[in-house]
């Protein structure tokens, strides 16, 4: 299904993109709106609705439907958001790279990216957690240490 995709995208961009109309700045309305289209087709992609997918992201549908058709850009924060959301990198939804580059998060669940974030700001955590990784054997004797301890 990703090859379709990448597929998919390039031939947009490749065939059908200098064939459209010009817009103000001289580019065509598509490459214009490729943030719209790719948010979109990801969306479709998802099998969501505008409604579904702006109450994951805390906006209202209206708003979604202005990222998707063009008429507003989302703030970087929420351009970040959203490529969180759909598992992609910024930089495809901008038109920057033709593929789509899958964030390591799609790898994981939903909690697992969540407690990875949260470790990720626990930097002390490190060395304890890379103890853990290297000598498993180890692990046992420290789950029953966190055990008592979360017990108490």
């Amino acid at each position: 299904m990703k090859k379709d995709r990448d597929k998919l995208f390039l031939i947009q961009e490749s065939i059908i993109a200098p064939e459209l109309p010009k817009d103000q700045t001289g580019g065509s309305s598509f490459v214009g709106n490729i943030l719209g289209l790719r948010i979109r087709f990801l969306r479709d992609e998802k099998n969501l609705s505008q409604v579904e997918m702006a109450d994951q992201l805390n906006i209202s549908n209206v708003q979604l439907n202005r990222y998707e058709s063009g008429a507003r850009k989302p703030d970087p924060e929420m351009l970040v958001q959203i490529a969180d959301y759909l598992n992609v990198s910024v930089d495809f939804l901008l038109g920057r790279v033709p593929a789509v580059q899958e964030s390591p998060s799609s790898y994981f669940s939903k909690d697992e990216a969540q407690l990875m974030d949260r470790i990720r700001h626990l930097p002390d955590m490190y060395p304890f957690i890379q103890d853990l990784a290297t000598h498993p054997e180890k692990a046992g004797k420290l789950m029953k240490i966190w055990t008592i301890i979360r017990n108490d």
